[in-house]
């Protein structure tokens, strides 16, 4: 970093320290003394939707001067996941966007909790990629979440297409090919 501004709290400043983080990279073990000046020079954490890379600076500069349990070196971010406990059953309820009303609603299944679930499949007309497993692990994981999580009861039905226009006109145009 160049020089710290005396007030960095300024809309000019702000953009510019935005774009100085989103050209450089600040997520390494030790903080530096440009980023301990500059982050007691913030009055206030950065706006995220405004400043994307300071605030995500800012972030990480919390997180690393928050450190320090007494067996870790002061100032190095721990990459450990963090304990996570289970909520009260009562207090868990599964919300899914409902795009007709544009906001998460809760979740409820017309048959008490057994839900029954149809998901298209892929239509595979050329060599397999990992395209074709994204849905199989994407709506394998939901299921899980809702059977294992939430309790509910799933009969989960996956189409997989095996003719389609689609392959039948790559059939003809590969048969075409060779023969000519």
């Amino acid at each position: 970093m160049q020089k710290i501004p005396e007030d960095p709290n300024s809309s000019e400043q702000l953009t510019a320290l935005n774009k100085h983080f989103a050209t450089s990279s600040y997520v390494k073990s030790n903080r530096s003394d440009d980023d301990r000046l500059l982050y007691s020079r913030l009055k206030s954490s950065p706006c995220p939707q405004t400043y994307p890379h300071l605030g995500r600076w800012y972030s990480h500069v919390t997180r690393t001067m928050s450190t320090g349990s007494g067996d870790e070196q002061p100032g190095r971010v721990s990459r450990g996941q963090p304990t996570w406990y289970r909520p009260d059953e009562n207090t868990a309820q599964l919300r899914i966007y409902n795009s007709l009303t544009r906001r998460k609603d809760g979740f409820v299944p017309a048959d008490g909790m057994n839900v029954t679930w149809y998901n298209c499949g892929p239509t595979v007309y050329d060599a397999s990629h990992m395209g074709h497993a994204r849905s199989y692990i994407t709506f394998d994981i939901l299921r899980r979440i809702m059977t294992d999580f939430f309790g509910f009861n799933i009969l989960y039905v996956m189409n997989i297409t095996d003719i389609d226009d689609k392959i039948i006109y790559r059939a003809r145009t590969k048969f075409l090919l060779r023969s000519l």
